[in-house]
């Protein structure tokens, strides 16, 4: 059932990032006036991605609480982690996003509708994160890590939530909902 409706949901967002050329690139360059199809500042690009990033946010966490899913066994959630090395690897991948002028779900939207340049751009985006997960680009990323390590005693906040006994209630209401509402907000 999990698999199906995961499906069905992303259908639905390729239909609508289709239909909306939705590209957290293309919002970027848009607030930043680069993008001269729309005024300096004026980026509906960004407020539909805040939008997006919205309802991810209330039913990713929302899973969370009802105990659908547990995002704590999830492969990026770790206790020790590199601040530097978050950003450098930002900065690469931003990097990456500026030269293949596209973003990877606005890429994934054009490979449906038959673009071979987003095919070019999504497989070597798939490469490199083989790559950098269990592929030939381990060791610099276990270096990348290694600078100035960082080390918390609960990987998410949630988990540190938690450990101050506050109620579930109050937990997705600090990790999802008011944060939401400040991202609907700026939409």
């Amino acid at each position: 059932m999990l698999l199906w409706s995961t499906f069905f949901l992303g259908v639905v967002f390729g239909v609508f990032a289709r239909w909306g050329r939705f590209c957290l690139l293309r919002g970027l360059r848009q607030a930043t006036g680069l993008d001269s199809s729309e005024g300096r500042g004026n980026a509906p690009a960004l407020q539909a991605f805040a939008l997006a990033l919205a309802v991810a946010l209330l039913a990713s966490q929302g899973l969370q609480w009802m105990g659908v899913v547990d995002l704590t066994q999830a492969q990026i959630v770790r206790p020790n982690f590199s601040a530097l090395g978050v950003f450098i690897g930002g900065a690469v991948f931003a990097l990456g996003m500026v030269l293949a002028n596209a973003c990877g779900a606005r890429s994934l939207v054009l490979l449906a509708g038959g673009n071979l340049r987003a095919l070019v751009t999504v497989v070597f985006l798939a490469l490199g994160a083989q790559a950098s997960s269990t592929g030939v680009l381990v060791p610099l990323r276990q270096w990348f890590q290694g600078i100035a390590p960082s080390a918390l005693e609960h990987s998410t906040l949630t988990q540190q939530l938690q450990s101050n006994s506050l109620s579930a209630l109050t937990i997705y209401a600090l990790t999802a909902i008011i944060p939401a509402l400040l991202l609907v907000i700026y939409a």
